[in-house]
């Protein structure tokens, strides 16, 4: 048994020695690619090669953030004229009296809800009309807002139609 122990920490021993051997190894290739680089960074030739560099990346960005600023005041020119567009659309197929819109029945039986009780939430259209998810209710009410025959206020999670 003692030979065994022995044999396992002579082996033990071989193998921390031989690591410590490509440590050592390692080590001092690296001091000298260090060494070397320490002596290229003293050299004129290399810093002003190096600060070429760096000028033209310097360019680079430049460039690019021009680029990015020129695409985004074109977006912002663009977002203005839609939002113009938006204003004449609404404009001209938005009739001045909301009573005016041509409406299915369903939505008329809404909207005489809605005037009666002052104001209403996707909730209450669901009880009164007995839909059988919210989503319904909210998505009528939704498109009636869109029209423009709607105006809604949130208040909390809470989303409530009146009469415009």
């Amino acid at each position: 048994m003692v030979k065994d122990e022995d044999i396992y920490k002579s082996d033990a021993n071989a193998r921390i020695e031989e690591n410590a051997t490509l440590l050592r190894k390692e080590l001092d290739e690296r001091k000298e690619k260090l060494k070397a680089v320490v002596a290229k960074l003293d050299d004129p030739v290399f810093q002003g090669a190096l600060m070429y560099t760096v000028a033209q990346e310097k360019e680079n960005q430049n460039r690019i953030l021009k680029n990015i600023y020129a695409e985004v005041e074109r977006l912002r020119g663009l977002e203005g004229r839609i939002g113009r567009l938006e204003e004449r659309l609404g404009k001209a197929t938005t009739p001045e009296n909301p009573s005016e819109i041509p409406l299915p029945e369903v939505d008329a039986q809404i909207i005489e809800f809605i005037r009666a009780s002052k104001k209403a939430c996707a909730e209450d259209v669901q009880k009164k009309f007995r839909y059988r998810g919210k989503n319904a209710a909210s998505a009528r009410l939704s498109r009636m807002y869109s029209i423009g025959v709607l105006n809604k206020a949130q208040s909390g999670r809470k989303v409530w139609y009146f009469l415009r």
